[in-house]
């Protein structure tokens, strides 16, 4: 006689639900590790633009200061154009620090400067107020740096 077992029909069905369990849970998992990257990538791209705006900042001061030492040495004038971070609208000259950027914080805490040999009430003295202020064009800062002549002690500087 054949011996008669219990039907193992279930068994199967339960595996298939497993297996989609497993599935669905690594489906998830992997959806969770993308999000998770994303986020990163993008918390990453943003910090490298800030900080390409403040190599941007820092390059622009050091190539202003090195042009008003050069025409505060030798005399004459020059027109140069700075590109500047995107986020500075203008630079404002003033009697207490120099230099600084507006809007305020826009400097990502370079500013303000103390820039040397500059003739800061001659400066002021075009201003309508308390500062001077160059506004910047096509996204770059146009000034002219001039020293009349050789008996000038300081450097003057106009908004192109």
């Amino acid at each position: 006689m054949k011996r008669r077992g219990v039907c193992r029909c279930n068994a199967k069905k339960d595996a298939v639900k497993k297996a989609e369990l497993n599935m669905s849970f690594s489906m998830i998992f992997s959806i969770i590790l993308i999000v998770v990257f994303l986020v990163f990538a993008f918390y990453a791209i943003k910090k490298f633009l800030d900080f390409q705006c403040h190599v941007q900042i820092a390059d622009f001061i050091n190539e202003f200061k090195n042009d008003v030492d050069k025409i505060w040495r030798g005399g004459g004038s020059s027109t140069p154009k700075y590109t500047t971070c995107s986020k500075i609208d203008k630079i404002c000259f003033t009697r207490d620090s120099n230099i600084y950027f507006e809007p305020p914080g826009s400097g990502q805490g370079l500013d303000p400067r103390i820039i040397e040999h500059i003739d800061i009430d001659k400066i002021l003295a075009r201003a309508s107020g308390n500062d001077y202020c160059i506004n910047k064009k096509d996204g770059k800062i146009s000034m002219i740096i001039k020293k009349a002549n050789y008996r000038d002690a300081l450097v003057d500087i106009e908004g192109n």
